[in-house]
């Protein structure tokens, strides 16, 4: 991949996407930056990231469904989904790696260091 990485950070709370679009961008990423399920779509199709964050609970379509779309999708079923979410339950992250996700990290209490070195190696490969 020839210049920096291209993440779509899927992300409601608005804190919380300033945050990760920050760090991300500090971490040599391109961002972009999706408020809900139906701008991701939009944004992954048009833009072609070479990763995503996804977060589960969003208005309008959930994180699921989401995943599941570009999944199902054969030019955006290749891009690596790693789910962030406030949601860590055992069967939130099994449905997430179900429908595909490559990684799941609870956001609260991520190290973003560890996080931004995972999204790497998730686009590296």
């Amino acid at each position: 991949m020839a210049g920096k990485p291209r993440i779509l950070i899927v992300e409601d709370d608005p804190f919380m996407a300033d945050i990760m679009v920050r760090k991300f961008g500090d971490g040599g990423f391109e961002v972009i930056h999706a408020p809900n399920g139906e701008e991701a779509l939009k944004r992954a199709a048009e833009q072609m990231p070479d990763i995503i964050s996804l977060d589960v609970m969003l208005p309008g379509i959930d994180g699921y469904e989401v995943l599941r779309r570009l999944k199902a999708d054969n030019d955006l079923a290749k891009i690596p989904v790693i789910v962030c979410s406030n949601i860590g339950n055992d069967e939130d992250i099994q449905k997430a790696k179900e429908l595909g996700a490559l990684d799941y990290f609870v956001k609260i209490s991520v190290d973003f260091t560890d996080l931004i070195a995972t999204f790497r190696r998730a686009c590296s490969k």
